[in-house]
């Protein structure tokens, strides 16, 4: 998972990536 700034990371990799997918 890459932290994108949009809201696919932080579908399922929010608890990997929750510094830059909001």
């Amino acid at each position: 998972a890459a932290a994108t700034g949009t809201g696919v990371g932080v579908r399922n990799d929010r608890k990997q990536i929750n510094i830059n997918s909001t």
